[in-house]
């Protein structure tokens, strides 16, 4: 055979090589498109670092060319929103919906640690970023021109740690999560509810043996995240919180039960509130720290007395004392509970009126026993809080209903 023979015969090896990975070029590429299609050109993002849990942020909300960035708590603001517009070379400019700037690499540098700012849009590579897929649903976002990474220093966790360029490592301070609006401060379900304490002895379908699992079916078919609760004896708050499952937590003095494995608790306490006929009233409250974001807030579970002197009293504690534990009302704040008394009493006007509280709930809660509510004295309230959605839930398996009040249930979202 001819030397030219052979040198012109096909590499059967190489070429059963080459064929075989095709299909893993396919798959990935397509893995990729897949991914990345996930994101919408012109859709506005606020991009969290899972590391910290703090997201991309113009600093102070400032404007101007050169404009600092870094990571901060989310705060619902425009400085932490960006628009995410697609180029034709495939790459990305991010683009500050308060400020209308790019997210720039300074003076286009290329070397590790150069810082990032917002800067006007010019179309240079300084301010086009290839965003990767990452396999934890995250991205990284590398500058065109200088192929680094998008990087949190020393992946730091705190308010204000800086952001610049790095070399790509792979670690999760080069990390970032593409949420939407929503996604970024999604709604809190919260419920209140009067369960009607066992020691009333009542009897039939209303004792408490008859209707307990009833009454954990209506929590459960609304799966509230938050839940205050009223006239519930040390043993039916355990049996409630028992039923609902492992991640269920309770408050010290067992007016709230929680989902630890979305809160953790930074502090608690007690406002002691006017002592009427039946037992000294209260208001059990939490610091609690959302998971998810990093959000803290104030939830508060209370039962206000029967008469008009401790109803009036235990309004006026609140009025003066939530500031106390709310940072001067600076801290999301939701109030719940039975206050015994209607919208148009003069209490509820002092806790409304007197307090930066708004109501979400207008409409009758108590049964007494009935299938239609007579009156209202459960109330969802709140500041620094918007309600989505505010609703009664009236279940019930038969004629009686689970307990002489209907619990509400609200979505709210941290302000």
């Amino acid at each position: 055979m001819k030397h030219s023979d052979i040198s012109r015969r096909p590499n059967n090896h190489a070429v059963r090589v080459a064929l075989s990975l095709v299909p893993v070029i396919l798959i990935t590429l397509v893995a990729n498109l897949a991914q990345a299609s996930d994101l919408t050109p012109g859709q506005v993002y606020v991009l969290r670092n899972p590391n910290s849990n703090k997201v991309l942020d113009v600093a102070g909300g400032q404007t101007r060319d050169g404009a600092n960035v870094a990571i901060w708590s989310s705060n619902g603001t425009g400085a932490q929103d960006w628009r995410v517009n697609l180029n034709t070379n495939d790459t990305y400019t991010l683009i500050n919906a308060a400020s209308g700037k790019a997210l720039d690499v300074a003076w286009a540098g290329t070397a590790d640690g150069t810082n990032v700012q917002i800067a006007s849009p010019n179309g240079g590579g300084a301010q086009q970023w290839r965003i990767n897929p990452n396999s934890n649903g995250s991205y990284t976002l590398i500058n065109a021109d200088s192929n680094k990474a998008l990087d949190v220093a020393a992946a730091g966790k705190t308010d204000g740690t800086n952001v610049a360029i790095w070399s790509s490592n792979g670690t999760a301070a080069q990390q970032w999560v593409f949420q939407t609006k929503a996604d970024a401060n999604p709604t809190i379900k919260v419920m209140t509810f009067n369960v009607r304490t066992e020691y009333a002895d009542d009897r039939g379908e209303r004792n408490w043996s008859q209707r307990r699992d009833e009454l954990v079916r209506t929590i459960q078919r609304q799966n509230p995240s938050l839940l205050g609760m009223q006239e519930a004896s040390s043993a039916q708050h355990e049996y409630i919180r028992s039923s609902l499952g492992a991640n269920w937590a309770s408050s010290p003095r067992q007016r709230i039960i929680f989902r630890k494995d979305q809160y953790t608790v930074l502090n608690y306490g007690v406002i002691d509130l006017v002592t009427d006929m039946w037992e000294p009233r209260l208001a059990e409250w939490l610091k609690l720290r959302r998971l998810s974001d990093s959000k803290d807030f104030i939830f508060a579970s209370t039962h206000w007395g029967v008469d008009a002197v401790s109803e009036q009293g235990s309004a006026n504690i609140l009025r003066d004392r939530l500031g106390d534990i709310n940072q001067n009302w600076s801290l999301p704040t939701i109030l719940l509970g039975d206050l015994n008394v209607h919208p148009e009493w003069a209490p509820f006007h002092t806790l409304i009126d007197e307090t930066p509280l708004t109501s979400f709930f207008t409409g009758k809660t108590f049964n007494n026993w009935a299938i239609e509510p007579s009156e209202q004295l459960d109330y969802i309230t709140g500041s620094n809080i918007s309600a989505t959605n505010c609703f009664l839930e009236n279940y019930r398996e038969g004629n009686t209903p689970p307990s002489d009040h209907y619990p509400i249930v609200c979505e709210l979202r941290l302000q």
